[in-house]
């Protein structure tokens, strides 16, 4: 039974995606660093990629974080003081703060990317690009799926 169990916890998809998003990360991050002299921490790699270009709300990135705004809010501080987000109020209403990047914040987005695209790459030479295309489609489909049933 533990063998059984050893075995699905080793090989379940949770884990898999894990471990891969981890060590894909773990490249943009060391590229990055090298060739960019930027930091990567789990602020910028867990945040960031739910900030849109033209800003967003405190409540929305919190939902598309999946984290209480309160986490939100620690972590709109940290890249606040790292120079790359700034909090503006909304034009439509006084209310509400939304989450916009900086220039510096630009300029480390189109770095990240940069060093997002050179992963990628690495990866495509590893797999084939055909296995690494029907890799991305079958993960695609995947968050369709899970769209539709939340």
């Amino acid at each position: 039974m533990n063998l059984k169990l050893q075995e699905s916890r080793q090989n379940g998809l949770p884990r898999l995606l894990l471990l891969a998003r981890r060590g894909f990360l773990a490249r943009v991050k060391l590229d990055l660093q090298e060739n960019a002299g930027y930091p990567f921490n789990a602020y910028t790699g867990f945040a960031l990629p739910f900030i849109d270009l033209n800003g967003t709300s405190l409540t929305e990135l919190s939902k598309k974080m999946g984290v209480s705004k309160q986490a939100v809010s620690k972590t709109v501080r940290e890249l606040e003081a790292a120079g790359l987000i700034k909090q503006i109020i909304d034009q439509n209403d006084q209310r509400k703060r939304v989450v916009t990047f900086t220039d510096q914040g630009i300029d480390y987005m189109k770095k990240l990317h940069k060093s997002i695209k050179k992963a990628e790459l690495e990866l495509s030479n590893h797999l084939g690009a055909d296995e690494f295309q029907r890799l991305k489609m079958t993960l695609k489909k995947s968050l369709n799926f899970y769209a539709q049933i939340r």
